[in-house]
């Protein structure tokens, strides 16, 4: 993948649903990297240190919809009030707030904390990472196994080699 040279930042979709693109890892360069996750936010473990910023709604893996998650490199976060800036997407009052400037989502934070603990119990995301690997293996398994009875037609994807 090219970057433009010299670029401050890359901001990427690491899986994109729609026509089915999902970096098998974290991108390569030079800016700081801004990620949305929300497709796949808590499917396998990623070295937050890479990233500038990570978002994402927890609506798909974790939570009912109604909850973000934003992760943001310490200086990224502006010392300065950008009064331009709607003050839910203002990061210094946000960390300043503990995240309570607007009235949050109790009901799926409240179930992110139960899908979190339940997380660390069982293993971790690297035990469920492997977990729906397996799963994953089976099904592409036994479709490659049907000799062309199915009605799907799949390529290799990264990954599953």
């Amino acid at each position: 993948m090219k970057f433009t040279p010299g670029a401050k930042y890359v901001f990427y979709c690491d899986n994109e649903t729609v026509n089915g693109i999902e970096f098998p890892h974290t991108l390569n360069t030079e800016g700081t990297i801004i990620c949305d996750m929300s497709s796949n936010f808590l499917s396998r473990p990623v070295d937050v240190s890479k990233f500038g910023a990570i978002f994402a709604g927890v609506q798909k893996n974790v939570a009912p919809a109604g909850l973000g998650v934003i992760i943001i490199r310490e200086d990224l976060i502006s010392t300065e009030r950008l009064h331009q800036v709607p003050k839910v997407w203002d990061f210094k009052l946000q960390e300043a707030a503990k995240s309570l400037i607007n009235t949050p989502n109790v009901f799926s934070m409240y179930v992110t904390n139960l899908v979190m603990k339940h997380l660390m119990k069982n293993g971790g995301l690297k035990h469920y990472c492997e977990l729906s690997q397996k799963k994953s293996s089976t099904i592409y398994d036994l479709i490659d196994d049907s000799k062309g009875s199915t009605l799907v037609k799949l390529t290799k994807m990264p990954g599953r080699e």
